[in-house]
């Protein structure tokens, strides 16, 4: 597992500080794909996961294994929206391999351009897991925040947004 996070610094240069980030999972022009990784990594999803090929699974860059993606524990997603290029439609997924219980972060297509293979993993994620579950609200809003660390509940199906 990695380290634990450098404390937030409110420095909108600080890439380790994603307070000058847009809302988890609102899209944003303003984010890079880069930066979302860095930030996740920062965060302990370190590894990544890919498409299994041909079904909803993922396999774990870590371990290997391939696994249905219903059954990887979400932490939080972070859409990106090219404002001028509708093709710029990703999703980055931050998850645990159940398998190893790595950390790690698979980058799909979403929207009408996602290809079917995409599009099905899309679906099959579990929605993340709110932070009012694990008793966290650190935000000062009132609302609950992604654990980075929690299970998630695969049949919650509540906050997800399918492409």
């Amino acid at each position: 597992m990695a380290a634990p996070a450098p404390a937030l610094t409110g420095d909108p240069t600080d890439l380790a500080d994603p307070a000058h980030l847009a809302e988890p999972g609102a899209p944003s022009d303003n984010d890079s794909l880069i930066e979302v990784l860095r930030v996740l990594a920062g965060r302990g999803y370190e590894s990544s996961f890919r498409p299994a090929g041909g079904r909803a699974a993922l396999v774990c860059g870590a371990c290997g294994a391939i696994t249905d993606a219903r059954q990887f524990p979400v932490a939080e997603e972070r859409r990106l929206e090219g404002a001028s290029d509708p093709d710029d439609l990703v999703l980055a997924v931050a998850a645990t391999c159940p398998i190893c219980q790595t950390g790690g972060v698979v980058v799909l297509g979403f929207g009408p351009n996602a290809s079917p293979e995409d599009a099905d993993i899309v679906v099959a994620l579990p929605a993340p897991r709110a932070a009012e579950e694990a008793g966290e609200d650190d935000d000062d809003d009132g609302e609950p925040v992604a654990d980075p660390g929690g299970d998630s509940d695969p049949d919650a199906g509540e906050g997800f947004e399918a492409p």
